[in-house]
């Protein structure tokens, strides 16, 4: 992990999976929903596995999300992250997505206002494009990409299949 990184789990886990994920991405979302919460509950919550979340935005809707998400702080970060995977189909095909999104952030503490402020703070731009600058030294081209101890891993599975893949590939 670097610094800024989000970390969930130990960040002195003896395994590190690092995700470049985009929050319009819907391989992202499903990874997210279906393999995250296998791979938390045998994995990050035990200590063996420090999961990194990266921003690759693949679009500007993605990039304004990733600004909400940075704007938040990190105690907020991942729920944050999590309320936008969840609510991705309602808001991305909105013919307004931004204006949905936020909405769909009340859930989390965030209001609309916030929300909106975020999207407007270069600042927090400036931390997604590090992020997108660190995935294209090391090739990122899709999301998401994973890297799990150094080594490129890709894109995983779905559902159980890419959790237990993601476990494999940690020696369990």
């Amino acid at each position: 992990p670097l610094p800024g990184d989000h970390v969930l789990g130990r960040p002195d886990a003896p395994n590190v999976i690092i995700d470049y994920f985009s929050l319009t991405c819907p391989h992202c979302a499903n990874f997210n929903v279906a393999v995250l919460p296998r791979l938390r509950a045998e994995a990050i919550d035990k200590g063996r596995v420090a999961l990194v979340l990266r921003h690759y935005p693949s679009d500007s809707v993605a990039t304004h999300a990733a600004q909400i998400s940075e704007g938040v702080g990190a105690a907020r970060f991942f729920d944050v992250v999590d309320a936008l995977f969840r609510n991705q189909i309602d808001w991305l095909t909105s013919p307004m997505p931004e204006v949905e999104m936020v909405k769909g952030l009340k859930s989390v503490g965030v209001s609309p206002e916030q929300a909106m402020a975020f999207i407007g703070n270069d600042e927090l731009l400036t931390k997604i494009v590090a992020d997108v600058q660190t995935g294209q030294a090391l090739r990122v081209r899709a999301t998401p990409t994973l890297f799990i101890n150094g080594q490129f891993y890709g894109s995983p599975p779905g559902g159980a299949e890419g959790a237990e893949a993601i476990l494999a590939a940690l020696g369990r």
